[in-house]
């Protein structure tokens, strides 16, 4: 099997050597080590392959999973030297949600570095609780024709003892508030809305959510752009 390989390798650049020949073009030299080696090149994406979508993102970095401390340092690693380079870039999102502590940190490092223009987020599927604070951290914000958002209160840490529970009623009044200010501060919902909301557990459709301003459009199934 490696010489009938190897045999093929050779004929094949051999009938390149003489096309090259032909052409007056440089004849490749194989080195030694490589030999009886087959690499077969995997063309890159066009970059014309998002041109129907008007920001034409150039980085694009895909999250399917939960928000965890793992999403804060891959999306991040990932996304920081697009958005460091001034290069448009899109993050697709799809999410039950996860820990708010890493979807505040990538909120705030966004945010705080001014790349909320520079930063797509598009929810594809669900994209509920925490994974909602990460689509808030641009302010080009899509969502496709599925998707929702599934909002409800931070639940508690522990049931240790009394000191740990008034820490935690702490932390936890501190979380939800800071959940309801950011959902407030981007949409046209109020932020005691947001908080009856999460303490009812709600659902938030496509019509809603553009209706409210938590997307400014919403991806429709012909690849274009249009209202709900």
């Amino acid at each position: 099997m490696r010489r009938s390989t190897l045999a093929l390798c050779f004929a094949i650049f051999g009938l390149f050597s003489v096309f090259a020949a032909a052409q007056n073009l440089p004849i490749p030299r194989i080195p030694p080590s490589e030999v009886g080696v087959v690499t077969i090149p995997i063309p890159q994406p066009p970059e014309e392959e998002m041109a129907t979508i008007p920001w034409e993102g150039r980085c694009v970095m895909k999250w399917f999973d939960d928000i965890t401390p793992e999403f804060q340092e891959k999306v991040l690693k990932v996304i920081m030297p697009c958005l460091q380079a001034g290069k448009p870039t899109t993050l697709w999102l799809t999410s039950t949600g996860g820990g708010i502590t890493p979807a505040f940190a990538f909120y705030d490092a966004i945010r705080i570095h001014g790349y909320q223009e520079l930063l797509t987020t598009i929810a594809l599927g669900e994209s509920s609780s925490a994974a909602l604070i990460v689509l808030l951290a641009s302010d080009r914000r899509y969502m496709t024709e599925s998707a929702y958002f599934y909002l409800h209160e931070i639940a508690g840490f522990n049931e240790q003892n009394k000191k740990d529970k008034r820490k935690d009623s702490h932390l936890i009044r501190f979380l939800n508030d800071r959940y309801a200010a950011i959902v407030a501060e981007h949409t046209s919902f109020g932020a005691k809305e947001v908080a009856a909301m999460m303490k009812r557990e709600t659902v938030i459709d496509v019509g809603r959510a553009y209706d409210k301003g938590v997307v400014s459009d919403v991806l429709l199934h012909h690849n274009g752009l249009g209202t709900p």
